[in-house]
């Protein structure tokens, strides 16, 4: 009886084994074979969506469906720009983006297949992607006014798609406008990017609480490049941070750069006087900036900007090129933007600028700089029941003057005044003219040779068309030299002029003001007709200028040149 028994035991137990062995096998099988359709599955569904445009090759497939999972070895995802030229001739829908995709692994983790095989939509709760390379070509100029929410837009399996959490490391990125295009719009390198819990469906894009349909987005980047849509500048920052949840961005050593290699080939390139800028700011940052009202409505909205110790060069070269077209005011830059923007305050700190020019009758370059530069701008808008002439914008800064004299000025700016009005103040400190000589002499051929500067007021309003406003500008012993055309100092000019120089010196140069001891200070008026084919810069710097010319005793000479 109990070798019956033994058997019928080991009989069943090779039963259960033999079950288990053929259950592993078929659910092996099951797995190779459903790996091996759902791979040709998705290759083959991608080639018939896009009508042939893409191609996907995926490489090293796995997939176990019981478990939700699916890894890749390697894929690429492979555009045909002559097939989408084909259906774009034959007028059907093509889309306006073109991807090139590589990446080197991806996983997929709690994937729903029954929802994506008999619902048609994707659910999973992980995805990973390492080390891709994504070349992005706008194949057809964006001119739509606005455009619709991707949730209205996405067919097939995009439609409600789920994300727990996406995670990309290692990603290269590249924007172009055409295929052929050797110059990259932007470029992102080596940056991570996770995005929590993303939700394409309407619900998720009314959420003020969530942005660009996710719970969070964090990117690191290490570098990035952005080419202005002229092709004459870049962008560059050693580093780019953003967080959706906690509303910042950073950057480091962010750049302004020009393309070309010198200010001869830039003007040349545009055809006229251009200035050849170089920015550098070693830290950007920026706190509550709204991004939910840009995934919505493409609003720029933010708190506050600090720009730390910025350093600025610019040359211009106005002898070998002519200033051609209009230079816009503030006020047109903020009327041409057709999104709305807000960004309450931008604090710069610790800056530093120098401007140089060669005139167009000068035989050297004339230049001047400041230090310690340091401002704001506050109600940076465009919004019109945020900004009046009663509520303007307004630039405040500081700054030595060649490192010397302190210069304070106020400008208010209300940005949407159709006529570009605004209005300009300031002050400066105590100090020796004479520095002046670096920008007077080769610009104005002015060439002061002794005085103080007690201090000086201004004021002006401005608009489209012309300034006026006063200054009153105390000073004592002034002497000045009236230079010939061209010459770098008094020595370079003929007996003819210096003598006429010191005649103006004597009997039409005020040498000081108050004139007399105990004597009211002469107020000098400011008008200046704008001169339209240069910066808004230059339209303040001639106010100035205008102003110090009639307080010296100049009036015919500044109403030459500037009225």
């Amino acid at each position: 009886m109990r070798k019956i028994k033994h058997k019928d035991k080991a009989k069943k137990w090779l039963i259960a084994g033999s079950v288990i062995v053929v259950i592993v096998m078929l659910l092996f099988i099951g797995q190779y074979v459903f790996t091996q359709w759902m791979e040709h599955k998705l290759e083959k569904m991608v080639q018939q969506q896009s009508d042939g445009v893409y191609e996907l090759d995926l490489y090293g497939f796995e997939t176990s469906p019981f478990i939700g999972s699916v890894s890749v070895d390697s894929l690429k995802l492979t555009p045909d720009y002559e097939r989408w030229k084909q259906l774009k001739q034959q007028n059907k829908e093509v889309s306006r983006m073109l991807l090139n995709l590589k990446a080197d692994a991806v996983t997929i983790s709690r994937l729903s297949f029954f929802k994506m095989l008999f619902r048609k939509n994707v659910d999973l709760e992980r995805l990973e992607v390492r080390q891709p390379y994504l070349l992005m070509t706008a194949m057809i100029q964006d001119t739509t006014a606005t455009h619709k929410p991707l949730h209205e837009t996405a067919k097939g399996f995009l439609l409600n798609m789920h994300i727990g959490q996406l995670n990309v490391t290692g990603a290269n990125v590249r924007f172009r406008e055409a295929a052929k295009s050797e110059t990259e719009i932007f470029t992102l390198n080596e940056f991570d990017l996770t995005v929590t819990d993303y939700r394409l469906d309407s619900a998720s894009f009314q959420n003020n609480n969530r942005t660009y349909y996710s719970q969070n987005i964090e990117l690191n980047a290490k570098k990035a490049t952005f080419n202005i849509p002229d092709e004459y500048f870049k962008i560059t920052t050693d580093s780019l941070n953003i967080s959706t949840n906690r509303k910042d961005f950073s950057a480091r050593n962010l750049q302004l750069i020009p393309t070309l290699g010198s200010a001869a080939a830039l003007s040349k390139a545009k055809g006229r006087a251009a200035t050849y800028i170089k920015i550098t700011v070693p830290n950007v940052t920026a706190n509550g900036i709204d991004f939910s009202a840009h995934s919505k409505y493409n609003n720029l909205e933010a708190n506050h900007i600090l720009i730390q110790s910025p350093d600025i060069t610019a040359f211009k070269d106005k002898k070998h090129f002519k200033d051609k077209g209009i230079k816009p005011l503030p006020h047109d830059i903020a009327q041409s933007i057709k999104a709305q923007f807000r960004i309450d305050t931008i604090r710069l700190r610790s800056g530093f600028a120098r401007f140089e020019v060669l005139d167009e009758k000068a035989t050297e370059t004339g230049y001047i700089y400041f230090s310690g530069l340091n401002g704001s701008l506050t109600n940076i808008t465009n919004k019109p029941e945020r900004i009046s002439r009663e509520n303007p914008a307004v630039i405040r800064a500081s700054a030595l003057i060649m490192g010397k004299t302190k210069m304070e000025a106020t400008v208010n700016l209300p940005l949407l005044d159709k006529k570009g009005y605004h209005t300009l103040k300031g002050s400066v400190a105590s100090g020796q003219p004479q520095m002046l000589n670096p920008i007077l002499v080769p610009t104005n051929f002015i060439k002061i040779d002794k005085g103080y500067v007690q201090s000086i007021s201004f004021n002006a309003t401005l608009n489209q068309e012309r300034a006026t406003g006063s200054m009153r500008a105390l000073y004592d012993n002034l002497e000045i030299e009236l230079l010939s055309t061209g010459a770098s100092s008094g020595d370079d000019q003929g007996l003819g002029k210096k003598i006429l120089s010191k005649a103006a010196d004597w009997f039409i140069i005020e040498d000081s003001n108050p004139g007399k001891k105990g004597g009211s200070p002469r107020i000098a008026d400011i008008k200046v007709t704008r001169k339209k084919n240069r910066s808004v810069l230059t339209y303040w710097k001639d106010c100035l200028a205008s102003g110090l010319m009639v307080s010296m005793g100049l009036e015919k000479m500044a109403e030459k040149e500037f009225q």
